[in-house]
């Protein structure tokens, strides 16, 4: 006669076993298997991997702290008028990606919402994933998120012409995909890893001699180059200057307003003017320093901001034939707060819906 104890302490464990499969599966559907285990190290990475597919990127931790944002007053090629007003600021730990956003990256997101809308596959294309399918119906591609990307599918050339509204729900698509919260840095966020513990012009020191060791830019004919092909900076992190330009969540106006000195950012305020920070391949060496900032404007007749000339006409460098805007030389970077705010985060949903022509 079969004892019922032991039957019943058998489908109990067979009960628990179940879902701890099932969790696992779950968390490799949202690609956390490999997720970094609490509490991370300075000089910690993680590779954050799109289940069901080859893409992946690598994360650098940033353990934050307290540092000078801006430039002092004997620093060369500083700007009065937007280099200020310095002040002492803290940042919370977080996760940066240790290279802009790739090419790869962008297509994968259009790849996998085109399939999700038409119900089919190209050759060698596997069904969509759940975390996939979960990703794509809240967060489409199209207009006005990515209105001309052109950037193929090369994992390691940086992505650029999204619009910023476009930047900002890609981190969505990718928080959904992955299960794990993305988002633009901050100004504060970027500037301190930029910076990497220094207070100098450069990540490095002083010397712009040195620059073409960190990053691209110049040349007869500049182009941006494949991500990480010059030397990272101290905390690990690539392409921190030059070779394009990489969107934050912050407003543009002119000089830091902001009163907050733990985690402070600037919500923008309209549609129209977002900030840029790292220069680009057509930079020059005053546009490069850690504390140089730009804006990228929606619409304007602005002949000449930083590097790029960006003016509202339809047809001009940054607009295309239909006066949709676009950034030749502007990409993104993401980032991974340690510590989720509970709740919303406003910082999640900062850059307005865009309306063209207004």
């Amino acid at each position: 006669m079969t004892d019922r104890r032991f039957t019943t302490l058998t489908l109990t464990a067979s009960a628990a076993l179940t879902a701890l499969l099932l969790l696992a599966l779950a968390r490799h559907d949202h690609g956390l298997a490999t997720g970094p285990t609490p509490p991370p190290k300075p000089g910690d990475t993680h590779t954050q991997r799109l289940s069901n597919t080859t893409v992946s990127f690598d994360l650098a931790y940033i353990p934050g702290g307290t540092f000078w944002m801006g430039s002092p007053e004997n620093e060369p090629g500083r700007d009065p008028d937007t280099d200020l007003p310095r002040r002492q600021v803290t940042v919370s730990p977080f996760w940066m990606g240790k290279h802009e956003v790739t090419a790869e990256l962008i297509h994968c997101w259009l790849s996998e919402s085109r399939q999700a809308e038409t119900g089919r596959t190209n050759f060698g294309q596997l069904p969509l994933s759940p975390a996939a399918e979960r990703a794509v119906k809240p967060v489409p591609s199209g207009m006005p998120y990515v209105p001309i990307f052109r950037g193929g599918n090369d994992k390691l050339q940086p992505a650029v012409t999204l619009t910023a509204f476009g930047a900002q729900e890609f981190c969505r698509w990718l928080t959904l995909r992955t299960g794990r919260y993305y988002r633009l840095p901050t100004e504060a966020e970027w500037e301190f890893a930029c910076r990497a513990g220094s207070d100098a012009a450069y990540p490095f020191g002083t010397d712009a001699a040195r620059l073409g060791e960190f990053a691209s830019f110049g040349g007869p004919s500049p182009a941006p180059g494949p991500v990480g092909s010059k030397r990272p900076n101290a905390l690990g992190l690539y392409d921190m200057l030059g070779n394009v330009g990489e969107y934050v969540l912050d407003d543009w106006d002119g000089p830091y307003h902001s009163a907050t000195a733990v985690d402070p950012w600037r919500p923008n305020r309209d549609r129209h003017y977002f900030t840029v920070r790292g220069g680009d391949v057509e930079s020059d060496a005053t546009q490069l320093r850690s504390a140089s900032r730009r804006p990228h404007y929606l619409y304007g007749q602005e002949a000449n901001e930083g590097s790029q000339s960006i003016r509202g006409n339809s047809g001009s460098t940054h607009f295309n034939g239909n006066g949709v805007p676009r950034a030749e030389l502007t990409g993104l970077r993401v980032v991974s707060p340690v510590t989720r705010p509970a709740g919303a985060d406003p910082r999640d949903r900062s850059i307005p819906y865009p309306h063209y022509g207004e």
